[in-house]
């Protein structure tokens, strides 16, 4: 399974797990892709690279 349909699948039954069974057969999920620099955090505009080394650091 690919990485997007994996996230799609965690997220809608996370969702359900707390909304109920009814809300996660409805819920839709939607990954917005943001061009690199696009995007910040605590006033800085942040790269592809700056976001794998936050992930590095947990």
């Amino acid at each position: 399974m690919k990485k997007k349909a994996r996230i799609i699948q965690a997220v809608t039954e996370a969702f359900g797990s707390v909304a109920g069974q009814t809300l996660r057969d409805n819920t839709s999920c939607r990954i917005h892709e943001v061009q690199s620099g696009s995007w910040g955090y605590a006033g800085k505009a942040l790269t592809t690279s700056d976001a794998r080394a936050m992930r590095a650091r947990g």
